[in-house]
């Protein structure tokens, strides 16, 4: 989660001098083929609680708070290595599951 999309999508709402997340639970939601670029993924839709610690810049202040996303992962399909995914999409504050 600490990649640089995902890293740009949570600075744009709070900047802070420091960001840590702490993955509280993921519960894939989704799963479907993919392709584009002549390349084949597996599109993986998630839902994952993740509790968000900031440390504001000047004032050295921490704020914490526990948020709900999706987060859309691609892997390739052919050859891929584990580490080889990247994160396609993010939408913050998901909206509460419906039980």
């Amino acid at each position: 989660m600490a990649s640089y999309g995902a890293r740009m999508a949570w600075s744009q709402e709070k900047p802070g001098s420091q960001w840590e997340l702490l993955p509280h639970y993921c519960q894939v939601v989704q799963g479907r083929r993919a392709e584009y670029e002549g390349r084949g993924f597996l599109q993986v839709t998630t839902r994952m609680a993740l509790e968000e610690r900031w440390v504001a810049s000047k004032t050295k202040t921490e704020e914490l708070r526990v948020r709900e996303h999706f987060v859309v992962f691609e892997l390739p399909r052919e050859g891929a290595i584990v580490q080889d995914f990247r994160i396609a999409a993010i939408e913050l504050d998901a909206a509460p599951a419906k039980e």
